[in-house]
């Protein structure tokens, strides 16, 4: 083979490399509201799009989730908000905030699959159950309540079937 062939076997291989590179997908950006471990690239939108449960805009700015990473059959979020949006959060899926299935109790966390909430030695929680209809499936739905101070809101779905 002459000086000629191996150049352009090499500018093939140069040629072809770089869109393999170029095509790859790169990292998934990472919402900072995610939870460590949450599924990668998938968003708040995502989250209401697999579970039956949607959040108000007035608790978007201090909100966390966490998706399932490996069948996102159950999600968790936590956002802090006032309770006029909490309000508005319970209305959204049909419950009414003053009326909880396990009036206030002591809790020092609430676990859902993927995260642990540790919570403050003061914590007055109330606790909300909840079987909603979906689109295909149907999911239980557990909210906490922590009223000690600020309105903390945690919630946590499984999908059933």
């Amino acid at each position: 083979m002459n000086r000629w062939g191996v150049s352009a076997i090499a500018a093939a291989v140069v040629v072809g490399v770089v869109t393999v590179v170029v095509a790859l997908p790169g990292e998934a950006e990472v919402d900072p509201r995610a939870y460590p471990g949450s599924r990668p690239g998938f968003t708040l939108a995502d989250l209401e799009r697999i579970s039956v449960m949607s959040v108000p805009e007035c608790a978007r700015t201090r909100l966390r989730y966490y998706i399932e990473p490996m069948f996102a059959d159950s999600v968790a979020f936590d956002f802090v908000a006032t309770p006029e949006c909490v309000d508005q959060f319970f209305a959204g899926f049909g419950a009414d905030a003053t009326k909880p299935d396990f009036p206030e109790f002591r809790g020092r966390y609430v676990s859902a699959s993927g995260v642990d909430w540790h919570l403050e030695p003061d914590a007055r929680l109330e606790g909300f159950a909840q079987v909603l209809r979906g689109p295909q499936w149907d999911e239980q739905v557990d909210v906490y309540v922590d009223r000690s101070g600020e309105p903390h809101v945690y919630v946590k779905t499984i999908t059933l079937g």
